[in-house]
Parts: structure tokens; sequence; C-alpha cells
């Protein structure tokens, strides 16, 4: 709804006096503009003359116009600053407008486009499993009333967040599920004939920043070198070698990039050449090329992490973790989490988590004054700064001798 003010400018002081301005405010775009009334009063308290009266008044009718008819933000602006010539050409806006809001009212089912959305992607050989928690996030949510994309606003996702934090959703559980959701919306979005409100409401929704609990935790470098030698003092031989092989694998992460556990999980004996790992992060399947490739060396304790715990006669390396993207896969992280809190709290460190190797390779790589473009690339991210598109791949021989580096601070 466009909404108007009338203020006195006592700030902007003229041999006129005071300017008086009409604040124009859109609270659905969360838009605004000032005009000026070209009227001035020589107090710094506002007064309402029959002049100034005329011209609120006249502001009033036309925001009338506006309101009555719906009129988005753009178009009030026209009919506020008299740009339409005639009355045909503001009935002629409203028709459009009217238009616009019968197709923000057509009917596309939510969960019958995902479901067709998930088929194209099957038929594809691209991961679904977000789109399927994205069904039964709705189905949890809205129960069996009838819910359609255009349904989705910008409150209605404010009320969803609530309620997820109320049942005790954690910001990247959240984030995961937004991000799920707006993927599915803009989809819809880019298929004009289905008729989808073109706009964003996901807009300031979705955290992409670290958790305050994450930015809170430091590892330090002794954090990490206490796992080298480390053996719990009550633990049975068979934990013993669970927290080992936990630890091991926590460590590897680190040596060849600090990559995700999932993308060690992911690792196939193809994506060893000679003395590197040449692999795309799991993380970008979904992109059209897979995202940046990550082509680091493999170092001494990478070689005997592979030949201590690899599968010969598996198609991926480390074919103890299940499967990424299944069910078993997210459980088998879980329990990688509670030992690696485990070992944390005996060691009295910050607890560790899956994605402490990444963080911390990043970290020490920082304190180490490394170029962002070479922790960029051993991490396999998209460089950042305008500056680096113009720069051609860094030599692996520099690649290998900073990384040898950040792997020396550990090992």
């Amino acid at each position: 709804m466009i909404k108007q003010t009338t203020y006195l400018d006592i700030r902007s002081k003229t041999a006129k006096g005071f300017p008086i301005k009409i604040r124009i405010y859109d609270d659905r775009s969360k838009n605004k503009k000032l005009f000026h009334s070209k009227l001035y009063q020589k107090s710094s308290a506002l007064r309402v003359s029959p002049e100034l009266a005329n011209v609120v008044k006249e502001y009033e009718r036309k925001i009338v116009i506006c309101n009555e008819n719906q009129l988005d933000w753009e178009e009030s602006l026209k009919v506020l600053e008299d740009h339409y010539d005639s009355a045909d050409d503001v009935e002629i806006a409203i028709l459009e407008a009217r238009l616009r809001k019968a197709k923000r009212r057509k009917y596309v089912d939510f969960r019958s486009f995902t479901a067709e959305f998930i088929h194209e992607l099957e038929a594809r050989s691209m991961s679904t499993e977000a789109y399927y928690s994205v069904i039964r996030e709705i189905d949890n949510y809205v129960g069996e009333k009838r819910f359609g994309l255009n349904d989705i606003t910008y409150e209605w996702l404010n009320q969803y967040i609530i309620y997820k934090k109320s049942t005790g959703t954690n910001d990247g559980g959240l984030s995961y599920y937004l991000r799920s959701m707006r993927t599915v919306y803009r989809e819809a979005q880019r298929r004009e004939s289905l008729g989808v409100k073109q706009d964003n409401p996901f807009l300031g929704l979705i955290k992409n920043s670290i958790s305050a609990k994450t930015q809170q935790l430091h590892w330090g470098v002794d954090d990490l070198k206490s796992l080298i030698d480390f053996h719990h003092p009550t633990a049975n031989k068979t934990s013993q070698l669970n927290m080992r092989r936990v630890l091991d694998l926590f460590l590897f992460q680190y040596v060849i990039g600090g990559h995700d556990y999932v993308d060690i999980a992911n690792l196939r004996w193809t994506d060893i050449k000679r003395d590197r790992l040449l692999f795309q992060r799991f993380k970008n399947r979904n992109k059209p090329n897979g995202g940046p490739w990550v082509n680091n060396k493999i170092f001494p304790f990478g070689r005997e992490t592979i030949e201590k715990y690899g599968d010969p006669d598996s198609e991926r390396i480390f074919a103890f973790i299940p499967q990424p993207g299944t069910i078993s896969y997210r459980k088998q992280n879980r329990l990688v989490g509670k030992t690696l809190g485990r070992i944390s709290k005996q060691l009295n460190i910050p607890k560790l988590m899956t994605k402490t190797p990444r963080y911390a390779f990043r970290t020490f790589a920082g304190e180490l004054l490394i170029s962002d473009l070479i922790v960029e690339t051993l991490q396999g991210h998209k460089p950042t700064s305008i500056t680096h598109k113009y720069q051609k791949g860094v030599n692996s021989s520099v690649l290998d001798k900073e990384h040898q580096k950040i792997v020396d601070l550990i090992l």
C-alpha cells in the first residue's frame, strides 16, 4: 500500500525558508521517494496553509488511484509524477495491473510441480534428495491443504521460519530447506506459461554466513596436532580403532586442501592421477559444469591414509562410508560428528566437526599470508576477486609449494 507523509525539512533552510516535502512510501516493496511541494515556510513548525492543503489533497487523490487498483511501485510513481498524458493512459495502466494480479492468482500446485522437477532431474542423473525433503516439509507444515507456488510470499516464509525455529531446527537445516524451496520457485518462474509471480520473497531470509556459534570456535595448530597421537584412556579396542579412523580421515580432509567429509566420501580411484587428486566438489554436482576442478597434490599422509583405509575392490576409495546423498550417509555423518565431539571433550579443545578441516585450513592459510587466489584454488572455490578473471590458473608447482606450508603446520 502506498502511503504519504508531509513534513518540513528543517535541515535544508533556504532564503525562502524551510522546504515542505511529501514522503511517499510503499510498504510492499519498501521503496520510498521524496517529492518537493514547491512550498516553503519560515517557521520551524509545520503549518497547513490553504496552498499546502491543496497539494496534499492532490497527492491523496493520486494515492487512492494507486491503492484501489493495486498498482506496483513503478506504475504508482508514474501516476504520482504525472507521467500519464490522459485518463486513458491511467486506465490502461490499471488494466495491466489487474491482469498481473489475475496471473498471480493462477494456481500452480507446489507439490505437483516439484514432483515434475524431480522427474526431470532424475532423467539427467542429477541429485534430487533436497527436493523430496522440500515436499516433506510442505506436507508437515501445511498438512493436507492446497498449496501453490504463488502462495509463497515473504510473510508466509517468515511464519515458516518462526515455526521451524520453534521446533529446534538449526540455521544450517533451515537454510537447506529454504535454498531448496527457492530453487524450485526460481525454476517455476522461468516457465512463463505457469504464471508464477516474478518476485523474490526469499530476499534477506537465507543466511549465507557461518553461524554465530561456529564463529566463536577457534581451532589452533596445537589443537589439530593433538589429534595425531590421540589415545582415549578408557575406550575399548574397537572404539579406539573407530576413533583412529575418524581422526585419520579428519586429518586427511585437512591435508588434501581442507575439503568436506562428503567430498572424501565421494572420491573415486579414478580421481587419482599419479600423485594428485583431481575432482569436483559434491555440492556443485547439479551445476551445468560441475563447478571448479580441484587438482591438489597427495602428500605422504594422504597417500598413507588411502592405502590404509581405501578399498581397491570398490569404485569409491573409502567405500565404508555410505554413498553421499543417502539416509545412510547422513546417519554416518552424525555418528562421526558425535565421535569428534567425544574426542574434543577428552582433549579439552573446541568442539571438532566434520566441517572443521575446511575452516582450519582456510584460517591457517590466512595466518601464513598465502594468496586468496591460491587458497580458493586449493579449496575448489571460484575466485571471488574481479581481477582474477583476467588471470589464468595458478601453476601446480606454485600451488604445491604453498599447500605444503599449510600441511607442515600440522604434520
